[in-house]
């Protein structure tokens, strides 16, 4: 079983340890603080240890695990996920639950306004799987009001390593809009207020649309998106990462590499040179295996394939571009591919 599903099933089983500061948070590495500092964190912290507590007795004291189709589940009105969240893990987790089954249940709350169906506290990513899979999902249900389940989604954050620093930055935004106290968005995140207030900061700093034409950045940190928001603060900059964003080979680009192109886009004016670049995409099975790889440049793609893992693939792909290139055209697609080549 992983170190997330432990984190997460000790939530229903044990007290809470308190947990460090933020990586992100400079704080949390230097050994220099005054004493009002230290005396204030502890404060803070004992206050959300009291509240999770609170909150982990609550779903302790929950009567049973019931199971609930998936369609009748939404997810949680604060999302601290992006939507381009999948991939490689996404995939190994539907395997798992297909071979496994659901060990660990997700936490639900009745929904507010809807009545007979239910919003998400933790447990998005097994829930959209076993939608995928036909199959029900396996659920604790309580009554939680927002910040219990902003409260409730942050010891699920705890447990991940690959939650990245947008993402975090934008779930503690979305959490203040949404009237949330300040305190609650600590608690979510695991985080002091001097950190808060750098994610919100970072998040409001950055238009929205261009966070989300990005996505996720799993590589960049704080200091990286500090650095592209005062790159925005430029009119032309802003202009020209926008054009950027809205071009096809800036979409099919992978997160890290979108976030490199924007970064590099508001800081020349060349964007042109950027877009004729070639893009190489890795082309993966339903598993995550890479199979072939997609190098596109204007005027040409290509499709490569290493014959020393898939040598019998690429022959097979070989035999069958005829027939998939004739249904292609059946489809009505091959009049309008020779307009956009003209």
């Amino acid at each position: 079983m992983s170190k997330r599903t432990d984190a997460i099933r000790s939530m229903f089983t044990q007290a809470p340890e308190t947990k460090a500061l933020s990586p992100d948070n400079p704080a949390a590495e230097s050994p220099r603080r005054t004493a009002g500092a230290v005396n204030s964190i502890r404060s803070t912290f004992s206050d959300i240890e009291r509240e999770n507590e609170a909150l982990r007795a609550a779903v302790g004291n929950a009567e049973r695990i019931v199971e609930i189709e998936a369609s009748l589940i939404d997810p949680s009105p604060f999302p601290d996920r992006f939507a381009d969240d999948g991939g490689p893990s996404f995939a190994q987790l539907r395997a798992s639950l297909a071979e496994r089954g659901q060990e660990v249940p997700v936490l639900l709350r009745p929904h507010p306004t809807a009545a007979g169906r239910y919003q998400t506290a933790f447990g998005h990513r097994r829930i959209r799987a076993l939608r995928e899979l036909g199959r029900p999902v396996r659920a604790l249900v309580r009554t939680l009001s927002d910040d219990d389940l902003a409260a409730a989604q942050g010891v699920e954050n705890a447990a991940r390593a690959d939650l990245s620093f947008i993402e975090r930055a934008v779930f503690a935004l979305r959490l203040e809009e949404a009237g949330r106290p300040r305190l609650v968005v600590q608690q979510a995140l695991a985080i002091d207020k001097a950190e808060a207030s750098k994610l919100i900061a970072v998040a409001r700093s950055i238009p929205m649309p261009v966070i989300t034409a990005i996505g996720k950045a799993g590589r960049a940190g704080r200091p990286r998106w500090q650095a592209l928001a005062e790159a925005l603060g430029h009119p032309e900059a802003l202009a020209r990462v926008q054009a950027f964003a809205a071009e096809p080979a800036f979409a099919a680009l992978d997160s890290d590499s979108r976030f490199v192109a924007a970064f590099e886009a508001a800081r020349r004016p060349d964007v042109a040179a950027a877009i004729r670049q070639p893009i190489r995409t890795d082309i993966r099975s339903g598993s995550g295996e890479v199979i072939a790889k997609l190098i596109d440049a204007p005027g040409a793609s290509q499709i490569t394939i290493d014959r020393r893992e898939h040598g019998a693939f690429a022959d097979f792909v070989a035999q069958q571009l005829p027939d998939l290139f004739e249904r292609f055209r059946a489809n009505g697609n091959g009049a309008a591919s020779r307009c956009a080549g003209r």
